[in-house]
């Protein structure tokens, strides 16, 4: 089972081999329009590209880009028993390293 990987933007499983070709493309399923009044493009000490939204109703919102790279969205498959104890490695969310800063 482990030449089983997932592809976290469409979830299909796949052997490692097939996922080089794999061309994903996946369904957006809800959208949203943020009027904003500022925007500002950043690059984290984690090399990621944070991009900034200020809202007219005086809200921040931070979304981080998802590179394209293969490497970046390709996980070792776990069915769903043993997916508790699987932490990705190359990424944290922005709170985590807010706490540890």
């Amino acid at each position: 089972m482990s030449d089983l990987v997932q592809c976290t933007r469409c979830r299909k499983v796949m052997i490692d081999e097939e996922y080089d070709l794999h061309n994903c493309k996946p369904e957006i399923r809800d959208s949203r329009t943020i009027k904003c009044s500022d925007h500002y493009i950043i690059k984290d000490k984690n090399g990621r590209t944070v991009i900034g939204i200020i809202a007219f109703n005086g809200i921040s919102y931070e979304f981080l880009e998802t590179p394209e790279d293969k490497e970046h969205t390709k996980i070792p498959y776990q069915p769903n028993g043993n997916t508790k104890n699987y932490q990705p490695k190359k990424y944290q969310s922005l709170k985590e390293q807010t706490l540890n800063t």
